[in-house]
C-alpha cells in the first residue's frame, strides 16, 4: 500500500498542525513501523543493487551469519527458552528445539540463493508488523515483533535486523508510551544486541550505523529533545556512519555505492519520523530503474562533474542516484559536502548521467570533457 492511504491514522486526534505527537502508544508504534515497512519495500530493488558484488574479505569475533551471540538468540531478540512458535509452543519445546533455532545459518544476503538486502529487510520488517497485528499493548507487541521478524528473515540481514527488533523490545516491554528518552534506550538495546561480538572493523556497515544511530538518540534524548528530534538525530548519526564505508572499504569506494543494508535501515529511521511529524512519507525511487543502454565499441569516454542539490538530501535518493550513476559508467563516486553531493564520473553514457543528475536536483559547477587515455 503506497500513497495517501499510507497517511490514514488510527490516532483518536491529529498531531497539532506544525507540531507532532510527542509520545507513542502500542498501537501507534505499530502503525509507525508499517509505514515504514511499506516505504523499505518501495525501495527494497534500489538497496539490493547497492549491494551487488559487495562482500567483507573477511570477518573478525563471532561468525555474521550464526545468530547467536553468548547464548542469546539474535534472530529473535530473546532468551531461546524464551521463544515460541506455531509449531514447538511454550514448555513443549525442547533443548533440542531451542539449540535448531539458536544455531540455524542464515544465508548472506544477495547471494546466488538468498535474497539481497533491501528485500530480506523488506520481507523480515513486514512479517514482523504482521505477526503483531492487533497488539495492544507493548508485551505482545515487542513479543510479535520479534517473533515475526525471525520468521520472517532468510538472510544475515534479515536476522541481524531481528535481533535488534528484539533488543529494542526489551526496553519497550514495560512501557505504556514511547517518548523520545524511551526511544533512544530502545534504540540502544537494540544495538547493543546484534554488535556484542561485532570487532567494530567495517565502518559504514549496517552493525555500525545501528550503534552510531544508537549514539545519535542517546544525545539527543541528554538534550531533552522530543520524539521526532531523537529519530532525526539517530538518523543523521547513521548518516555520518554510512559515509565511513567507501572511505575504508576499497569495494565500497570503487563502486561509488554505500551500504544496501545500512541504507535501509536509516530509510526506517527516516520513515517514522516523518511519520510520527505528519510529514511525507519518503517518496518511492523517482530515477529509472531500466538498464542503460550498451555503448557500441569504441565509444569515446567521458568525465562528468558536478555538484547537486537535491530538494531532500535524505538517504533514499542518494542511494537511487549511486545506483544509476554506476550502472552508466565505468568509474563513478559521489560524496556529500554539505547540502550537496559531488558527482565525478568517467562514462560513454555523458548525457545520460547528466540526466540523472538534473532528476536528482540543482546542477552547479558541471563539467564535461573527454577522458584521457585510448577510446
Amino acid at each position: 500500500m503506497a500513497g495517501p492511504a499510507l497517511r490514514t491514522s488510527t490516532w483518536d486526534t491529529p498531531p497539532p498542525d506544525g507540531r507532532s505527537r510527542d509520545s507513542l502508544d502500542a498501537t501507534e508504534l505499530l502503525e509507525a513501523l508499517r509505514a515504514a515497512s511499506s516505504v523499505l519495500d518501495q525501495h527494497a530493488d534500489a538497496l539490493d543493487r547497492l549491494a551487488a558484488g559487495v562482500e567483507w574479505d573477511s570477518v573478525a569475533g563471532p561468525n555474521p551469519l550464526d545468530p547467536t551471540v553468548d547464548g542469546r538468540s539474535l534472530v529473535s531478540g530473546v532468551d531461546p527458552d524464551d521463544i515460541e512458535s506455531d509449531d514447538v509452543e511454550g514448555s513443549n519445546r525442547t533443548e533440542d528445539d531451542v539449540d535448531a533455532d539458536s544455531t540455524a545459518r542464515r544465508q548472506v544476503a544477495g547471494s546466488d540463493s538468498g535474497p539481497g538486502p533491501g528485500t530480506d529487510m523488506a520481507v523480515t520488517l513486514s512479517g514482523a508488523c504482521d505477526a503483531a497485528t492487533g497488539a495492544a499493548h507493548f508485551p505482545d507487541l515487542c513479543r510479535g515483533l520479534s517473533d515475526g521478524a525471525h520468521a520472517a528473515a532468510r538472510t544475515d540481514v534479515g536476522a541481524q535486523l531481528a535481533g535488534f527488533l528484539g533488543g529494542a523490545g526489551d526496553a519497550l516491554r514495560n512501557a505504556d508510551r514511547v517518548e523520545g528518552t524511551r526511544l533512544a534506550l530502545a534504540l540502544e538495546a537494540g544495538a547493543e544486541r546484534v554488535t556484542e561480538g561485532d570487532d567494530g572493523a567495517h565502518p559504514g556497515s549496517l552493525l555500525a550505523v545501528m550503534s552510531a544511530a544508537a549514539d545519535g538518540a542517546l544525545d539527543a534524548s541528554d538534550a531533552g529533545s522530543d520524539l521526532v528530534e531523537v529519530l532525526v538525530s539517530a538518523a543523521e548519526a547513521g548518516l555520518v556512519e554510512l559515509e565511513q564505508g567507501p572511505v575504508a572499504d576499497a569495494k565500497l569506494s570503487e563502486s561509488g555505492t554505500v551500504d544496501g543494508a545500512a541504507a535501509g535501515f536509516l530509510l526506517v529511521l527516516d520513515s517514522l519520523a516523518a511519520f510520527v511529524s505528519g510529514d511525507p512519507l519518503p517518496e518511492p525511487p523517482r530515477l529509472d530503474p531500466q538498464p542503460a543502454p550498451t555503448p557500441s565499441a569504441g565509444s569515446p569516454r567521458f568525465d562528468v562533474r558536478g555538484r547537486i542539490t537535491p530538494p531532500d538530501p535524505g538517504v533514499e535518493l542518494a542511494a537511487d542516484l549511486e545506483v544509476v550513476i554506476h550502472e552508466l559508467s565505468e568509474r563513478s563516486s559521489m560524496e556529500r559536502a554539505g547540502g550537496q553531493w559531488i558527482v565525478d564520473a568517467t562514462t560513454t553514457l555523458p548525457g545520460a548521467v547528466v540526466e540523472a543528475m538534473s532528476g536528482a536536483g540543482r546542477l552547479s559547477e558541471m563539467h564535461v570533457g573527454l577522458a584521457p587515455g585510448p577510446t
